[in-house]
């Protein structure tokens, strides 16, 4: 027998057996995962206050997550938990701040807020994201360029969930989102992308590119049996973000890369995020040793860990993040996960009148109803 062949034969078979959208342990999975998503988020939307430490609040959220999954599935020995660590980005900040305790940063009045956060149970993952404003007057609806890059990331987002069903191809999608930014005079953030979510992993070939219309070797069609984190940035910029500080708080291990370390702190820090976090991305603030930040250096300098850096717009710009999850099911394309309802806007912009874009928000799309956390809480005591 050909090993190699018996080898990849089986890996495959486990691939598509860990994926399969038949299964309903699998789809219920998906779907604790997006309950517990959708009422965290909800929460946090609620905790965002004007003079509120973003540090506190990531803190509460990622508590939160942990305190939820560990409800679920426990006589069974699998893993659940963060599948990527709370972010409050703010105004022209487009991902991954996600600031230690001892950061002062808090939120001001007229902040243009994103959340992001995400979570898993046995490694299927749901992850959200969302737009608001701490707007002083909330009964008067926000007007200008603010409104109109929130009103392009949420129409982006609608149409791309009627449009990713099987038939239909990933540069379909993306042409969708260009149009609609071009529409509110917004661009789409260079180099974000929607990818295809297996088991523990985000696919890096079948991605949908928001801003670059995939030529024809890079295209594919969707198919039955897909999951998608529908994932659409905007910007009232040029849509180019750049590194800037903060120094990035948020890490993942780098599986390809080995090395022994040299450093005592950094062997234990190592085995900590080995033991505690697998694969997913962590954030240094829920380190359980603080002192074990003194190794991330070393794994860092030889790739064992691979950082998020936090990327910024052009000042006096602005950014807007929609984050949702899609499965192609077998009985047809699925919304699992529900945002919070939309801040209070008004652009000077609309598909109202626009022939192609306008038809797809007519289309429904199925949603499954989010439970409620604490009832089925209350239901398992």
């Amino acid at each position: 027998m050909d090993y190699t062949m018996a080898t990849f034969e089986e890996h495959q078979a486990k691939l598509n057996a860990d994926n399969n959208l038949h299964d309903s342990n699998i789809l219920n999975k998906y779907k604790i995962a997006s309950d517990i998503a959708n009422e965290v988020l909800k929460q946090v939307v609620a905790a965002l206050k004007p003079e509120a430490l973003i540090s506190e609040i990531c803190a509460f959220s990622d508590n939160l997550i942990i305190e939820y999954c560990s409800k679920f599935f426990k006589k069974s020995n699998i893993e659940k938990g963060i599948a990527f660590p709370t972010c409050i980005n703010l105004n022209n900040c487009s991902q991954n701040y996600s600031p230690l305790p001892e950061d002062p940063y808090t939120l001001q009045t007229g902040d243009i807020v994103k959340v992001e956060l995400g979570v898993h149970i046995d490694g299927y993952m749901a992850s959200v994201a969302h737009t608001t404003i701490l707007n002083p007057s909330p009964e008067k609806a926000i007007i200008g360029r603010v409104a109109d890059v929130i009103c392009a990331a949420y129409v982006a987002l609608e149409i791309a969930h009627r449009l990713i069903k099987p038939g239909n191809k990933a540069s379909d999608v993306t042409k969708a989102i260009n149009r609609v930014a071009q529409t509110f005079d917004c661009r789409p953030v260079e180099n974000t992308c929607s990818p295809l979510v297996r088991r523990y992993i985000q696919d890096q070939e079948h991605i949908i590119p928001n801003s670059v219309i995939p030529n024809e070797n890079d295209d594919f069609e969707f198919r039955y049996n897909d999951v998608y984190s529908i994932n659409i940035l905007m910007s009232t910029g040029d849509g180019k973000v750049r590194e800037n500080e903060p120094k990035p708080t948020i890490y993942q291990r780098n599986v390809n890369k080995t090395y022994n370390l040299k450093l005592k702190a950094s062997r234990n820090v190592f085995n900590e995020i080995t033991r505690r976090f697998g694969v997913f991305p962590f954030s240094l603030s829920s380190l359980e040793d603080k002192r074990g930040r003194l190794g991330i250096t070393e794994c860092v300098n030889h790739e064992l860990l691979l950082g998020y850096p936090v990327v910024f717009e052009q000042p006096n710009q602005y950014i807007a993040h929609f984050k949702s999850l899609i499965l192609l099911a077998p009985t047809g394309p699925l919304r699992m996960t529900n945002l919070p309802p939309l801040p209070f806007v008004h652009s000077e912009y609309s598909i109202r009148n626009d022939p192609e874009l306008k038809p797809f928000l007519q289309q429904s799309v199925r949603t499954i109803k989010s439970s409620s956390i604490q009832q089925i809480l209350g239901e398992m005591e």
